[in-house]
Protein backbone atom coordinates (compact mmCIF):
# COMPACT_ATOMS: atom_id res chain seq x y z
CA UNK A 1 0.00 0.00 0.00
CA UNK A 2 2.91 2.30 0.95
CA UNK A 3 4.13 1.72 -2.60
CA UNK A 4 1.36 2.24 -4.46
CA UNK A 5 0.63 5.44 -2.51
CA UNK A 6 4.37 6.70 -3.43
CA UNK A 7 3.82 5.69 -7.27
CA UNK A 8 0.35 8.03 -6.82
CA UNK A 9 2.26 10.88 -5.21
CA UNK A 10 5.10 10.67 -8.14
CA UNK A 11 2.22 10.63 -10.71
CA UNK A 12 0.63 13.71 -9.32
CA UNK A 13 3.95 15.86 -8.97
CA UNK A 14 4.47 15.11 -12.47
CA UNK A 15 1.02 16.27 -13.27
CA UNK A 16 1.28 19.25 -11.11
CA UNK A 17 4.82 20.32 -12.52
CA UNK A 18 3.44 19.80 -16.07
CA UNK A 19 0.67 22.15 -15.32
CA UNK A 20 2.49 24.69 -13.93
CA UNK A 21 5.02 24.44 -16.52
CA UNK A 22 2.85 25.11 -19.16
CA UNK A 23 0.92 27.85 -17.50
CA UNK A 24 5.06 29.46 -17.24
CA UNK A 25 5.18 28.99 -21.02
CA UNK A 26 1.79 30.14 -22.26
CA UNK A 27 2.19 33.57 -20.23
CA UNK A 28 6.04 33.96 -21.59
CA UNK A 29 4.50 33.60 -25.20
CA UNK A 30 1.96 36.11 -24.61
CA UNK A 31 4.33 38.45 -23.37
CA UNK A 32 3.47 38.40 -19.63
CA UNK A 33 5.82 39.89 -17.24
CA UNK A 34 8.04 37.58 -15.93
CA UNK A 35 7.63 37.98 -12.52
CA UNK A 36 3.91 37.54 -12.56
CA UNK A 37 3.87 35.04 -14.71
CA UNK A 38 6.38 32.98 -12.27
CA UNK A 39 4.31 33.46 -9.65
CA UNK A 40 1.26 32.36 -10.95
CA UNK A 41 2.48 29.52 -11.30
CA UNK A 42 4.03 28.32 -8.06
CA UNK A 43 0.52 29.28 -6.75
CA UNK A 44 -1.13 26.63 -8.98
CA UNK A 45 1.86 24.13 -7.96
CA UNK A 46 0.86 24.88 -4.48
CA UNK A 47 -2.66 25.39 -4.98
CA UNK A 48 -2.87 21.73 -7.16
CA UNK A 49 -1.84 20.15 -3.93
CA UNK A 50 -5.31 18.81 -2.19
CA UNK A 51 -5.00 20.14 1.72
CA UNK A 52 -6.59 17.05 2.70
CA UNK A 53 -4.30 14.61 1.03
CA UNK A 54 -1.80 13.80 4.01
CA UNK A 55 -4.88 13.18 5.88
CA UNK A 56 -6.33 10.91 3.38
CA UNK A 57 -2.99 9.17 3.28
CA UNK A 58 -2.71 8.61 7.07
CA UNK A 59 -6.04 7.26 7.25
CA UNK A 60 -5.90 5.31 4.47
CA UNK A 61 -2.17 3.71 5.76
CA UNK A 62 -4.17 3.46 9.36
CA UNK A 63 -6.97 1.19 7.69
CA UNK A 64 -4.35 -0.53 6.11
CA UNK A 65 -2.58 -1.37 9.31
CA UNK A 66 -5.78 -2.53 11.23
CA UNK A 67 -6.80 -5.06 8.23
CA UNK A 68 -3.18 -7.02 9.08
CA UNK A 69 -3.52 -6.84 12.61
CA UNK A 70 -6.96 -8.57 12.33
CA UNK A 71 -5.13 -11.46 10.31
CA UNK A 72 -2.42 -11.18 12.98
CA UNK A 73 0.35 -10.43 10.38
CA UNK A 74 1.43 -7.91 12.24
CA UNK A 75 5.22 -8.91 14.42
CA UNK A 76 6.23 -6.80 16.80
CA UNK A 77 9.72 -8.85 17.18
CA UNK A 78 11.79 -10.39 14.73
CA UNK A 79 13.81 -13.29 16.81
CA UNK A 80 15.78 -14.68 13.17
CA UNK A 81 16.75 -10.82 12.04
CA UNK A 82 17.98 -10.68 16.36
CA UNK A 83 19.43 -14.15 15.96
CA UNK A 84 21.56 -13.26 12.58
CA UNK A 85 22.64 -10.17 13.84
CA UNK A 86 24.16 -11.70 17.37
CA UNK A 87 26.12 -13.92 15.08
CA UNK A 88 27.79 -11.71 13.20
Amino acid sequence: MTRKIAAFSHKLLILILGLASLVLAVGLARGERTEEIVSAAIALAVGAIPEGLPAAVTVTLAIGVARMAKRRAIIRKLPAVETSAALR
